[in-house]
C-alpha cells in the first residue's frame, strides 16, 4: 500500500525559513509511514517579488539540492516545483526525485498571467510524459494545468498525479463545491489520484490558501481540515484498486462504443 502525504505548509519570509519548515514537515510525513510527498508550488518562495533571474539564482541550487537529499535521506518518492533556465529563457519545472534520484520532471504548460508578466516561458505543445516508479507510473500537472480536460487526459495510464497548486485567496468562494467536483471528475474520466499540495500564507503575487486534497475515481479520499491553516494531509492510496476501477471503466467505455457504432449502422 502507498501511503500519500500533502505538505500544506505555512509559508515564510525567507528562502532558509520555508526550507527549514518544509524539512520537519516532511519529517513528520515520514515518520507517519508515507513514502509519497508532494509539496505546494513555490513552497520555497519568500512573499516579495524580485526579478526573475535574480530569483532563480538565489533559489533553484538550494531547493534541488534539498529535495534531493531528503528524498534520499527518507527514502521518499517526492515532488518540488523550480524555477529553471533554459536556453535563455526560464521556465516553471516539476521535478520528481525518488529515493534521491531523478525519475521525471514536467514543465508548467498553462502559466498564469502573473508569471507570464514576470518572464517564465509558457510550452504549449510540450507532450506530459509519464514516469515510472517503484509506487506505480507517476504524473504531474503543475497547478492551472490540472484546469484543462485535454492536459489531464495525455496522463492517462498514470496511477498518482501530483497537482502542487498556489490557490489565491478568495473572500467569497462561490466555486468551491464545483472545484471538489471537477478534481473528482478528473480522476474518474482519466483513471488515476490526484494529489493537490498548497501552501498557506503569501507568495510573491498574492495571498494564498491550502486547499489541499486527494482525489480518486470514486470520491475525495482525503482533504485539509481548514485551508487556512497549515497541516499534513495523509491517506493509503490503493493502486491495485485504483487499476481494477480503471479497467472497469474503460471495458465499459469500450462496451458502449462498441454499442453505438453498431446501432449508427444498423
Amino acid at each position: 500500500m502507498t501511503k500519500a502525504a500533502l505538505i500544506q505548509m505555512q509559508i515564510g519570509d525567507s528562502l532558509a525559513q520555508n526550507l527549514e519548515t518544509a524539512r520537519k514537515s516532511i519529517e513528520d510525513a515520514a515518520s507517519e509511514g508515507a513514502n509519497i510527498v508532494c509539496m505546494p508550488e513555490y513552497f520555497f518562495a519568500a512573499p516579495r517579488v524580485v526579478p526573475l533571474q535574480k530569483f532563480h539564482d538565489e533559489t533553484y541550487g538550494e531547493v534541488v539540492e534539498f529535495i534531493e537529499n531528503i528524498s534520499g535521506d527518507l527514502d521518499l518518492t517526492i515532488t518540488s516545483n523550480v524555477i529553471e533556465r533554459s536556453g535563455g529563457r526560464y521556465y516553471n519545472v516539476c521535478m520528481v526525485y525518488e529515493s534521491g534520484k531523478l525519475i521525471g520532471r514536467q514543465r508548467k504548460v498553462n502559466v498564469t498571467q502573473n508569471e507570464g508578466l514576470w518572464g517564465l516561458g509558457s510550452t504549449p505543445n510540450k507532450k506530459f510524459e509519464i514516469f515510472k516508479s517503484r509506487l506505480g507510473n507517476l504524473g504531474v500537472l503543475v497547478c492551472a494545468d490540472v484546469l484543462h480536460a485535454e492536459c489531464c487526459a495525455e496522463l492517462r495510464g498514470a496511477d498518482i498525479v501530483f497537482n502542487p497548486v498556489v490557490s489565491k485567496y478568495r473572500k467569497k468562494d462561490a466555486t468551491a463545491v464545483g472545484r471538489i467536483a471537477m478534481f473528482i471528475a478528473r480522476a474518474y474520466d482519466n483513471g488515476y489520484f490526484i494529489l493537490k499540495a498548497g501552501g498557506v500564507g503569501r507568495t510573491p503575487f498574492a495571498r494564498i490558501v491550502g486547499r489541499s486534497l486527494i482525489a480518486a475515481p470514486w470520491g475525495i479520499v482525503a482533504c485539509a481540515r481548514d485551508e487556512n491553516t497549515a497541516e499534513i494531509v495523509t491517506a493509503e492510496l490503493d493502486v491495485n484498486l485504483l487499476r481494477k476501477v480503471r479497467n472497469e471503466n474503460e471495458a465499459l467505455a469500450t462496451e458502449n462504443k462498441g454499442k453505438e457504432m453498431r446501432e449508427s449502422t444498423g
